[in-house]
């Protein structure tokens, strides 16, 4: 089974009084990103502690925070946004609808119960999970850990810290870890190398770093999954061995997702391209065989079966072809605004487009030399399986269009004048010619 189906993650963010605004106006779908996902109106199961009456998130957390000092240093950090994520396969949310909201209850519950416990028991002031969204096993925890400080020229005052009880669960897990050195090469490349000190040994701190952090918190989870929340079948993700950032937001995955999609869906639809050019080209060779031949043989009787063997052999080859470029076109929309890797498909999506133009091309040259009947009978053919539109165009800058002799050709754009001059030299050219066999010997 896929990884991240059978675990959970953690992730963390630091709110300031922005973010901490642009939280709420999610919440109440007043965000162009709260408006995208929703695909429901079943409102979020919403948490808050005991005794509190703040209608959201901002007046919850002036209530929990009224009364509370900070580092100054850190004053502008309000609180902290954890976004937990329970393994979607091991929680099923296709049930009775009683089966359903006893599942979401129980996890809103345990998100809360999982940042408290591991935040000192006293953090978290709002909690949410959003049941208007394609993703139902997400729960929005926000928090700011609440703790007593004893000094003792002050007593006991109560103090808020968003890093204290994270770094002292992390040095529970990682008290040394080695130093790393980051350095950049000669070409301005990063590399990153254990801190050795003067005698040659390797350079050792405590783990408290966003990585180390980072990596305690997911662990913990998982324990918490497994020991406390009794979830079966519960795995620890993958564990994160660089530092920086690898976490996607929804759209983000989703287009990853998307972009996978449209690469296989190209791989298939590659081979059939190459298929369908392998058949023109023999169609091409065919047909152009078959407009020597048919100068030497009844006309007539070459429209006709040639007809019938357009029908049968083209049509299915133009309805294909058809079908293609329907699905490429589709193909194409999808990828606009995709990640830039997306843009060097469009290369691929060139062969079936090559072939059309070379039909095209190909018809253009050869219908200006055929015999005015067939020509067009050939152009209703092309006409009535709506193909070689250039060819036709070009065709008809050159092509004949009445049985008249090839030698005063009438076309459907002469006006009245021509057309009547140019009979008047066709009478003349017939005159002349049955003259010639009067006089011949």
């Amino acid at each position: 089974m896929v990884k991240h189906l059978v675990a959970g993650s953690v992730r963390n963010t630091v709110l300031n009084h922005a973010g901490l605004a642009s939280q709420l106006k999610h919440e109440l779908r007043q965000d162009f990103k709260g408006r995208l996902r929703t695909i429901n109106n079943v409102p979020p199961l919403i948490y808050k502690p005991a005794g509190s009456s703040a209608p959201d998130m901002v007046s919850a957390y002036n209530e929990w925070s009224a009364g509370c000092r900070r580092n100054k240093a850190a004053a502008d950090n309000l609180a902290l946004h954890a976004m937990v994520h329970f393994p979607s396969a091991l929680i099923p949310l296709n049930g009775t609808p009683q089966q359903i909201d006893r599942a979401e209850k129980l996890m809103l519950d345990h998100a809360v119960h999982f940042i408290n416990e591991r935040n000192g028991g006293d953090a978290v002031f709002w909690a949410r999970l959003d049941r208007d969204e394609e993703g139902r096993h997400n729960v929005d925890v926000f928090y700011a850990p609440r703790y007593t400080k004893h000094t003792k020229s002050k007593g006991a005052e109560r103090w808020i810290s968003l890093t204290k009880f994270d770094k002292e669960k992390a040095l529970e897990r990682y008290a040394q870890v080695p130093k790393l050195d980051v350095r950049k090469t000669a070409n301005g490349r990063k590399t990153v190398a254990p801190a050795i000190d003067r005698e040659g040994r390797q350079v050792m701190m405590p783990g408290t770093s966003l990585f180390w952090r980072g990596k305690a918190l997911q662990t913990d989870f998982y324990e918490y999954l497994r020991d406390k929340a009794k979830i079966r079948g519960v795995q620890r993700g993958e564990e994160k061995h660089t530092h920086g950032k690898d976490w996607q937001s929804v759209e983000d995955y989703k287009a990853s997702k998307d972009l996978e999609k449209v690469t296989h869906q190209l791989a298939k639809q590659k081979p059939i391209a190459e298929r369908q050019e392998r058949e023109i080209k023999a169609f091409q060779g065919s047909f152009f065989g078959f407009v020597s031949q048919a100068k030497r043989m009844d006309i007539e009787a070459a429209v006709k079966a040639e007809r019938k063997r357009l029908h049968k052999h083209y049509a299915p080859i133009v309805a294909e072809n058809k079908e293609q470029k329907t699905i490429i076109a589709r193909l194409k929309a999808d990828l606009n605004g995709k990640d830039t890797q997306i843009r060097s498909l469009n290369t691929d999506l060139q062969d079936a487009r090559y072939t059309t133009s070379i039909l095209d091309l190909m018809l253009s040259q050869a219908i200006p030399h055929l015999h005015v009947p067939f020509v067009s009978t050939i152009w209703e053919i092309l006409e009535a399986q709506n193909i070689g539109g250039q060819a036709l165009e070009e065709a008809k800058r050159h092509a004949p269009i009445t049985g008249v002799s090839t030698a005063v050709p009438v076309f459907r754009w002469d006006d009245d004048a021509t057309r009547t001059l140019k009979k008047a030299i066709k009478k003349e050219n017939e005159t002349n010619a049955r003259n010639a066999v009067i006089m011949a010997p």
